[in-house]
């Protein structure tokens, strides 16, 4: 039976727009082996072409309301992380 020498899981993060960075950077500072993979410059995917807001759940609230408090908890994240980058 094959055994993991590591027990954390190796991630490949396909796309360095904004968010495969952004997700790569989270995955290395929570420990696990990161490879970013990206076919041009770095930051000039998709992601760096959006409006620059991230939805707030608010819309979810009556409807999903699971996923409001999933968007909810990932806000206090994010202003942890940047507080710049959250207005209210």
């Amino acid at each position: 039976m094959f055994e993991a020498k590591n027990s954390m899981p190796r991630i490949i993060v396909i796309g360095g727009g904004a968010t495969g960075c952004g997700v790569a950077r989270d995955l290395v500072l929570r420990g696990y082996q990161t490879t970013l993979v990206e076919s041009g410059n770095l930051g000039s995917g998709t992601s760096s072409r959006s409006h620059g807001m991230l939805q707030s759940g608010a819309r979810y609230a009556v409807t999903e309301t699971s996923f409001a408090a999933e968007c909810y908890r990932e806000r206090n994240i994010i202003s942890k992380i940047f507080p710049k980058a959250v207005k209210l």
